[in-house]
């Protein structure tokens, strides 16, 4: 079964090539096609230097990010949220936590098409980037066991090693309790 996993792989892209190039074809003739958002994408070195993403009438925040850590190692599943760039760990972030980006103000300057960089939810500190993020998620826990006061906003690396944007048009509002 091994020895078929790289055929099955070649397999898999040549259907994501295919797929991806007849679906703008179909989507001419479709109606009422809907258009998705983009995300924001990695450096060459996978840092993501802006939460923003432009589109046809300016800029918009990507505001969910999915921590991910991708360290290979099976006991590091969380990643440690700061209190400044690089500072003091503050809490600590389960895998598979969803978390929300915070940022200053409207991502557009008032007027303009461009964004509004001090705005931004990222912000770079001695050559990294970090996502500024509110520590509300059940998968958030305190780096001082019972200090649950301290889970407030905190910087977590924005490196696709450790998070990934998700789609604003995709997300799922969370449910309601009764």
């Amino acid at each position: 079964m091994t020895s078929n996993f790289p055929v099955l792989k070649n397999i898999r892209n040549l259907l994501t090539v295919a797929i991806s190039t007849c679906v703008p074809i179909l989507q001419g003739a479709a109606v009422g096609t809907a258009q998705v958002s983009e995300v924001p994408y990695p450096n060459s070195n996978g840092d993501f230097t802006t939460a923003f993403v432009r589109g046809n009438r300016g800029y918009s925040a990507n505001e969910r990010w999915l921590v991910v850590v991708r360290s290979g190692d099976p006991r590091d599943a969380n990643l440690d949220c700061r209190y400044t760039p690089n500072g003091e760990i503050r809490s600590h972030v389960r895998a598979g936590a969803i978390v929300e980006a915070v940022f200053l103000g409207s991502p557009n300057s008032p007027g303009s098409m461009e964004p509004n960089w001090a705005n931004d939810a990222i912000v770079l500190e001695d050559g990294m980037t970090w996502l500024r993020v509110r520590g509300t998620s059940g998968l958030f826990y305190p780096a001082r066991a019972g200090d649950w006061e301290s889970l407030g906003e905190c910087y977590v690396r924005a490196n696709w090693h450790y998070g990934a944007p998700v789609n604003n048009d995709w997300s799922i509002p969370p449910r309601s309790h009764p």
